[in-house]
């Protein structure tokens, strides 16, 4: 992979942001939608959309967050854009734990027509300090042979703040 890049909307960072500081003792998240273009080693991303699921739609303590499945559905069987993968707080302990990893697995095994999903973790201190990690799964098998294999279904790919772009205006996806 010679460039990955990442276009975020600049309200929906905010509306994150606002979300994670609701829940200062635990994890919270959300789905996220957009594009993905993926054409000569160079992959380029839009996150567009997230879906911020209520209280009574996922289950939030302070090492775990997940959405009601059922929510998950919902959402899915409406939104148009392309499902990009899911965005979720930690409380100032770094980036994708085992865990997470442990989704991405479950993710493309139950999604084998996926080739990528996005992670993105806000690790929250505070409103003024967090930072914001985001990584590209990309599954193994749709890999070149000069890209190295980290586990036997997928590699990661961070994404350098450089190469994270904030936008304000809308942008047209379809």
């Amino acid at each position: 992979m010679d460039s990955i890049s990442v276009h975020l909307n600049q309200r929906m960072l905010d509306e994150m942001i606002q979300e994670a500081a609701k829940w200062p003792e635990t994890e919270t998240g959300g789905m996220m939608f957009g594009k993905i273009v993926d054409k000569n080693s160079i992959l380029e991303i839009t996150i567009s959309k997230t879906y911020i699921p209520s209280e009574n739609d996922s289950i939030r303590n302070k090492t775990y967050f997940e959405i009601n499945p059922d929510y998950q559905r919902e959402i899915l069987d409406k939104e148009e854009l392309l499902y990009l993968g899911s965005w979720h707080k930690h409380l100032g302990y770094g980036g994708p734990s085992h865990g997470d990893h442990n989704q991405v697995e479950e993710f493309f095994r139950i999604n084998p027509h996926k080739k990528i999903v996005l992670a993105v973790i806000l690790d929250f201190i505070s409103e003024e300090d967090y930072e914001l990690i985001i990584e590209v799964y990309k599954r193994a098998d749709t890999l070149t042979d000069l890209d190295i294999v980290e586990t036997g279904n997928y590699k990661t790919f961070r994404i350098d703040n450089e190469n994270i772009h904030y936008y304000l205006q809308f942008l047209e996806l379809r």
